[in-house]
């Protein structure tokens, strides 16, 4: 009988560290210290910096100013922000509710090769981003440059084809829209 009253006690007491644990890490998610950890992290594996940047893991965040860059190509975000679900990674989804920029400008400096078409283009996870926007998006090679403005769409992925909506696009004059 004593035996079970401690196995009883020592299964309450885990259930309720599990739960405190739980709880202080969504806490903590919730905080402006759980974007600069995270951006730590990515910093270490990544050739990534951050500049103004405000939010919060479990929240979504904004961002003045993110660079990445590998192997001559370079990415900035300008006045980013990104909002999400965290809690549907456990349903194996990124939920990703909405995805803006002011301006996004690519450089695209790797030497020329051969164009080759992906083998496979599969996720490990489903996509949803259903409000996708960006104010200009420049693409700039050494040989040629391109603009594109007022982009807007959607973007998802549901495990076994990707569906790309463009609900509006400025280029050379034209404005596009598609599917």
């Amino acid at each position: 009988m004593r035996a079970l009253k401690f196995i009883g006690i020592f299964i309450g007491a885990l259930v309720t560290l599990v739960v405190l644990a739980a709880a202080g890490l969504w806490v903590w998610a919730g905080t402006q210290a759980s974007v600069d950890w995270a951006l730590e992290r990515a910093a270490q594996s990544q050739d990534i910096h951050a500049q103004g940047v405000e939010g919060s893991l479990r929240g979504g965040l904004k961002a003045a100013h993110i660079v990445w860059q590998k192997d001559g190509l370079k990415v900035e975000a300008f006045d980013a922000e990104l909002a999400w679900q965290p809690l549907a990674i456990v349903r194996a989804m990124l939920d990703i509710s909405r995805l803006h920029a002011a301006r996004i400008r690519v450089e695209d400096s790797r030497p020329d090769q051969p164009k080759k078409i992906p083998a496979n283009l599969r996720l490990p996870l489903r996509v949803e981003a259903p409000d996708v926007r960006v104010g200009q998006l420049q693409w700039v090679t050494p040989r040629q440059q391109a603009e594109v403005s007022g982009i807007a769409g959607a973007y998802s992925f549901n495990g076994v084809s990707h569906h790309v909506k463009l609900a509006s696009a400025q280029w050379m004059q034209g404005s596009f829209s598609g599917e």
